[in-house]
Protein backbone atom coordinates (compact mmCIF):
# COMPACT_ATOMS: atom_id res chain seq x y z
CA UNK A 1 0.00 0.00 0.00
CA UNK A 2 1.34 3.43 -0.94
CA UNK A 3 1.20 6.54 1.24
CA UNK A 4 1.71 10.21 0.44
CA UNK A 5 3.86 12.62 2.44
CA UNK A 6 0.91 13.35 4.73
CA UNK A 7 0.73 9.69 5.78
CA UNK A 8 -2.50 9.09 3.84
CA UNK A 9 -3.17 6.12 1.57
CA UNK A 10 -2.48 7.12 -2.05
CA UNK A 11 -5.77 7.26 -3.97
CA UNK A 12 -6.43 6.08 -7.51
CA UNK A 13 -8.70 8.02 -9.84
CA UNK A 14 -10.93 7.13 -12.77
CA UNK A 15 -11.12 10.07 -15.15
CA UNK A 16 -12.69 9.66 -18.60
CA UNK A 17 -12.79 5.90 -17.91
CA UNK A 18 -9.00 5.93 -17.64
CA UNK A 19 -7.52 4.51 -14.43
CA UNK A 20 -5.07 7.14 -13.26
CA UNK A 21 -2.48 7.13 -10.49
CA UNK A 22 -1.90 10.77 -9.56
CA UNK A 23 0.52 11.53 -6.76
CA UNK A 24 -0.01 15.17 -5.71
CA UNK A 25 2.46 16.89 -3.43
CA UNK A 26 -0.18 19.29 -2.10
CA UNK A 27 -3.69 18.64 -0.82
CA UNK A 28 -5.51 20.91 -3.25
CA UNK A 29 -5.84 18.30 -6.00
CA UNK A 30 -7.24 15.70 -3.62
CA UNK A 31 -9.90 18.21 -2.53
CA UNK A 32 -11.14 18.79 -6.09
CA UNK A 33 -10.91 15.19 -7.29
CA UNK A 34 -12.94 13.34 -4.67
CA UNK A 35 -15.74 12.53 -7.12
CA UNK A 36 -13.24 10.72 -9.34
CA UNK A 37 -11.86 8.31 -6.74
CA UNK A 38 -11.68 4.70 -7.90
CA UNK A 39 -11.74 1.59 -5.71
CA UNK A 40 -11.96 -1.15 -8.32
CA UNK A 41 -9.37 -3.67 -9.49
CA UNK A 42 -8.60 -2.48 -13.04
CA UNK A 43 -4.90 -1.87 -13.70
CA UNK A 44 -3.52 1.66 -13.69
CA UNK A 45 -3.17 3.08 -17.21
CA UNK A 46 -1.63 6.48 -16.49
CA UNK A 47 0.79 7.59 -13.79
CA UNK A 48 1.40 11.27 -13.08
CA UNK A 49 3.60 13.05 -10.58
CA UNK A 50 5.09 16.54 -10.69
CA UNK A 51 8.33 17.23 -8.83
CA UNK A 52 7.86 19.51 -5.83
CA UNK A 53 11.00 21.49 -6.59
CA UNK A 54 9.68 22.19 -10.09
CA UNK A 55 6.37 23.45 -8.68
CA UNK A 56 8.10 25.70 -6.15
CA UNK A 57 10.43 27.08 -8.81
CA UNK A 58 7.55 27.95 -11.12
CA UNK A 59 5.67 29.48 -8.19
CA UNK A 60 8.31 32.20 -8.00
CA UNK A 61 6.91 33.66 -11.24
CA UNK A 62 3.27 32.83 -10.48
CA UNK A 63 2.78 34.43 -7.11
CA UNK A 64 -0.96 34.86 -7.70
CA UNK A 65 -1.39 31.07 -7.49
CA UNK A 66 -1.07 28.77 -4.52
CA UNK A 67 1.29 25.80 -4.79
CA UNK A 68 -1.73 23.51 -4.96
CA UNK A 69 -3.36 25.52 -7.74
CA UNK A 70 -0.14 25.52 -9.71
CA UNK A 71 0.36 21.80 -9.24
CA UNK A 72 -3.17 21.16 -10.49
CA UNK A 73 -2.40 23.09 -13.69
CA UNK A 74 0.71 20.96 -14.31
CA UNK A 75 -1.21 17.77 -13.51
CA UNK A 76 -3.86 18.78 -16.04
CA UNK A 77 -1.21 19.40 -18.71
CA UNK A 78 0.35 15.99 -18.09
CA UNK A 79 -2.98 14.18 -17.94
CA UNK A 80 -4.31 15.81 -21.11
CA UNK A 81 -1.15 14.79 -22.92
CA UNK A 82 -1.12 11.16 -21.78
CA UNK A 83 -4.79 10.50 -22.54
CA UNK A 84 -4.08 10.99 -26.23
CA UNK A 85 -2.88 7.37 -26.29
CA UNK A 86 -6.42 6.37 -25.35
CA UNK A 87 -8.29 8.07 -28.22
CA UNK A 88 -9.08 11.02 -25.97
CA UNK A 89 -8.54 14.73 -26.32
CA UNK A 90 -9.45 17.74 -24.20
CA UNK A 91 -11.02 20.84 -25.68
CA UNK A 92 -10.94 24.22 -23.97
CA UNK A 93 -14.68 24.74 -23.80
CA UNK A 94 -17.79 24.75 -21.66
CA UNK A 95 -19.68 21.47 -22.00
CA UNK A 96 -23.35 20.95 -21.18
CA UNK A 97 -25.61 17.93 -20.91
CA UNK A 98 -28.94 18.58 -22.65
CA UNK A 99 -31.59 16.00 -23.56
CA UNK A 100 -29.12 13.16 -23.07
CA UNK A 101 -26.39 14.57 -25.30
CA UNK A 102 -23.27 16.60 -24.58
CA UNK A 103 -22.62 19.86 -26.42
CA UNK A 104 -19.33 21.72 -26.22
CA UNK A 105 -19.06 25.48 -26.68
CA UNK A 106 -15.53 26.61 -27.49
CA UNK A 107 -14.20 30.11 -28.06
CA UNK A 108 -11.24 32.38 -27.60
CA UNK A 109 -10.85 33.79 -24.11
CA UNK A 110 -13.24 36.64 -23.48
CA UNK A 111 -15.78 35.68 -26.13
CA UNK A 112 -18.17 34.28 -23.54
CA UNK A 113 -18.45 30.49 -23.71
CA UNK A 114 -19.36 30.22 -20.01
CA UNK A 115 -21.80 33.10 -20.35
CA UNK A 116 -23.45 31.31 -23.27
CA UNK A 117 -23.91 28.02 -21.43
CA UNK A 118 -25.50 29.93 -18.57
CA UNK A 119 -27.97 31.36 -21.07
CA UNK A 120 -29.01 27.76 -21.76
CA UNK A 121 -29.66 27.22 -18.06
CA UNK A 122 -31.66 30.45 -17.91
CA UNK A 123 -33.67 29.58 -21.02
CA UNK A 124 -34.29 25.86 -20.51
CA UNK A 125 -33.93 25.48 -16.74
CA UNK A 126 -31.31 23.99 -14.43
CA UNK A 127 -33.35 20.78 -14.32
CA UNK A 128 -32.76 20.34 -18.07
CA UNK A 129 -29.23 21.67 -18.51
CA UNK A 130 -26.18 20.54 -16.55
CA UNK A 131 -22.68 21.89 -17.01
CA UNK A 132 -20.35 18.90 -17.36
CA UNK A 133 -17.17 20.92 -17.21
CA UNK A 134 -16.71 24.66 -17.62
CA UNK A 135 -13.16 24.69 -18.96
CA UNK A 136 -11.53 21.37 -19.87
CA UNK A 137 -14.03 18.61 -20.77
CA UNK A 138 -12.60 15.49 -22.35
CA UNK A 139 -13.78 13.92 -25.60
CA UNK A 140 -13.04 10.22 -26.05
CA UNK A 141 -13.77 7.54 -28.63
CA UNK A 142 -14.71 4.48 -26.59
CA UNK A 143 -17.26 1.68 -26.88
CA UNK A 144 -17.47 2.47 -30.60
CA UNK A 145 -18.81 5.98 -30.05
CA UNK A 146 -17.74 9.49 -29.04
CA UNK A 147 -18.33 10.54 -25.44
CA UNK A 148 -17.78 13.70 -23.43
CA UNK A 149 -16.51 13.44 -19.85
CA UNK A 150 -16.20 15.74 -16.93
CA UNK A 151 -12.82 15.96 -15.23
CA UNK A 152 -11.48 17.59 -12.06
CA UNK A 153 -9.46 19.91 -14.29
CA UNK A 154 -11.92 22.78 -14.63
CA UNK A 155 -9.64 25.81 -14.80
CA UNK A 156 -10.36 26.67 -11.20
CA UNK A 157 -14.06 27.32 -11.78
CA UNK A 158 -15.10 24.41 -9.56
CA UNK A 159 -17.77 23.51 -12.11
CA UNK A 160 -17.46 19.89 -13.18
CA UNK A 161 -19.36 16.64 -12.85
CA UNK A 162 -18.05 13.09 -13.06
CA UNK A 163 -20.40 11.97 -15.80
CA UNK A 164 -20.16 10.91 -19.40
CA UNK A 165 -22.58 11.50 -22.25
CA UNK A 166 -22.61 10.90 -25.98
CA UNK A 167 -21.27 13.81 -27.99
CA UNK A 168 -24.05 15.77 -29.67
CA UNK A 169 -21.97 18.46 -31.31
CA UNK A 170 -19.18 20.99 -30.94
CA UNK A 171 -20.03 24.64 -31.37
CA UNK A 172 -17.43 27.37 -31.87
CA UNK A 173 -18.51 30.83 -30.79
CA UNK A 174 -17.79 34.21 -32.28
CA UNK A 175 -19.14 37.55 -31.09
CA UNK A 176 -21.65 39.27 -33.39
CA UNK A 177 -24.47 41.80 -33.12
CA UNK A 178 -26.98 39.32 -34.53
CA UNK A 179 -27.36 35.62 -33.84
CA UNK A 180 -26.80 33.03 -36.55
CA UNK A 181 -25.53 29.46 -36.73
CA UNK A 182 -24.13 27.33 -39.53
CA UNK A 183 -22.51 23.96 -40.06
CA UNK A 184 -18.76 24.33 -40.37
CA UNK A 185 -17.02 22.94 -43.40
CA UNK A 186 -14.63 20.14 -42.38
CA UNK A 187 -11.65 22.07 -43.76
CA UNK A 188 -12.28 24.89 -41.27
CA UNK A 189 -12.28 22.79 -38.12
CA UNK A 190 -8.79 21.54 -37.33
CA UNK A 191 -7.27 24.97 -36.74
CA UNK A 192 -10.04 25.74 -34.25
CA UNK A 193 -9.48 22.49 -32.38
CA UNK A 194 -5.73 22.94 -32.33
CA UNK A 195 -6.07 26.45 -30.93
CA UNK A 196 -8.08 25.07 -28.02
CA UNK A 197 -6.25 21.90 -27.08
CA UNK A 198 -2.80 20.89 -25.87
CA UNK A 199 0.12 21.93 -28.11
CA UNK A 200 3.18 19.91 -29.12
CA UNK A 201 6.38 20.26 -31.04
CA UNK A 202 6.32 18.23 -34.23
CA UNK A 203 8.90 15.76 -32.92
CA UNK A 204 6.89 14.91 -29.81
CA UNK A 205 5.54 11.34 -29.95
CA UNK A 206 2.18 12.55 -28.64
CA UNK A 207 1.74 14.90 -31.61
CA UNK A 208 0.88 11.90 -33.76
CA UNK A 209 -1.76 10.71 -31.32
CA UNK A 210 -3.27 14.19 -31.22
CA UNK A 211 -3.41 14.46 -35.01
CA UNK A 212 -4.99 11.03 -35.39
CA UNK A 213 -7.59 11.64 -32.70
CA UNK A 214 -8.47 15.09 -34.02
CA UNK A 215 -8.74 13.77 -37.57
CA UNK A 216 -11.12 10.98 -36.51
CA UNK A 217 -13.14 13.40 -34.38
CA UNK A 218 -13.57 15.77 -37.31
CA UNK A 219 -14.55 13.05 -39.78
CA UNK A 220 -17.17 11.47 -37.53
CA UNK A 221 -18.92 14.46 -35.92
CA UNK A 222 -20.71 17.71 -36.62
CA UNK A 223 -19.22 21.10 -35.89
CA UNK A 224 -20.96 24.44 -35.90
CA UNK A 225 -20.16 28.14 -35.89
CA UNK A 226 -22.45 30.24 -33.73
CA UNK A 227 -22.13 33.97 -34.24
CA UNK A 228 -23.88 35.44 -31.27
CA UNK A 229 -24.51 38.23 -28.83
CA UNK A 230 -25.10 37.60 -25.14
CA UNK A 231 -28.89 37.77 -25.33
CA UNK A 232 -30.94 34.74 -24.41
CA UNK A 233 -32.09 34.49 -28.04
CA UNK A 234 -28.63 33.10 -28.85
CA UNK A 235 -29.34 29.97 -26.81
CA UNK A 236 -32.81 29.60 -28.30
CA UNK A 237 -31.58 29.88 -31.90
CA UNK A 238 -28.71 27.48 -31.25
CA UNK A 239 -30.93 24.89 -29.52
CA UNK A 240 -33.50 24.96 -32.31
CA UNK A 241 -30.84 24.48 -34.99
CA UNK A 242 -29.25 21.57 -33.14
CA UNK A 243 -32.58 19.93 -32.31
CA UNK A 244 -33.75 20.13 -35.92
CA UNK A 245 -30.60 18.24 -36.97
CA UNK A 246 -30.96 15.39 -34.46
Amino acid sequence: MLYNKFGDVMPIYKIADIITDIKPKFRYFESIAEDYLYTGNEPVQIKISIREDYIRKRAEKNTHLTLGNLESIFLADSFNKKILKYNAIFLHSSAILFKGKAYLFSADSGVGKSTHTRLWIKKFGAENVQIINDDKPIIRFIDNDWYVYGSPFDGGTGINKNIRAKLGGIIFLERAEDNSIEVLDKSRIFSRIYKNTIKFSLDDEYAGYMLNTADKLIKENYFYLLKCNMNIDAAEICEKFLTDRR
